[in-house]
């Protein structure tokens, strides 16, 4: 019996879905495209024009110009050697624990990176537009196994072409911030368990 009335119910739904129930007021065709053609059509024209090329050739100009002079900061020169010393050590702001959730420093510990492992290059910062600094800087980092050259400002692919060495950029001057460098040139070298910033004069 249940099963006759589940049949009876099936047919019924169907019928249901099924039937014709009239319209209700005026219709008419759907005359708009696609969205998506839309688009498609539109990009397509501009391929077509030589519009889509030209945009590229723009962007690619743009990016190798960034590349070859990124946006710098520029530093006052220093006037005279000074030194000072930096702190790396850090006070953790979370417990950090282990993949079993063990915990290895607890929320407040202080962390000197000097504890376990040395810096042995000099980071070496200069503005590649100063001669001065430049000759300074070919004079005293462009060793790679002692030193690091880091520019804050200029060419620095024309820089690295023509002295033939890795020259960093200190993009949006992260670094510079982070060590507080305020002339230049600046170097900034493991002392102990601190960092030793020194400015030095150069010639006019």
């Amino acid at each position: 019996m249940k099963n006759g009335l589940l049949a009876v119910l099936i047919a019924f739904s169907s019928f249901a879905q099924a039937e014709d129930l009239g319209r209700i007021g005026r219709t008419f065709p759907i005359v708009e495209r696609d969205l998506i053609e839309v688009f498609k059509a539109r990009a397509q024209a501009r391929v077509d024009d030589g519009t889509w090329a030209k945009l590229m050739n723009g962007q690619t100009d743009k990016m190798k110009k960034y590349a070859a002079r990124p946006h710098g900061l520029r530093l006052p020169r220093a006037m005279t050697y000074s030194i000072r010393y930096f702190d790396p050590t850090i006070e953790l702001q979370n417990d950090i624990a282990d993949a079993a959730g063990k915990v290895l420093f607890k929320k407040g510990t202080r962390v000197n990176p000097f504890d376990t492992r040395n810096y042995t290059k000099t980071l070496c910062f200069f503005d590649g537009d100063d001669k001065a600094q430049v000759e300074w800087a070919r004079t005293y980092c462009f060793e790679p196994e002692k030193a690091k050259p880091i520019l804050t400002n200029g060419p620095v692919l024309d820089l690295i072409k023509s002295e033939k060495v890795m020259i960093y950029f200190d993009q949006y001057s992260t670094l510079v911030k982070h060590f507080g460098v305020k002339a230049l040139p600046t170097t900034v070298r493991q002392t102990g368990k601190v960092m030793a910033v020194e400015e030095y004069e150069v010639g006019l």
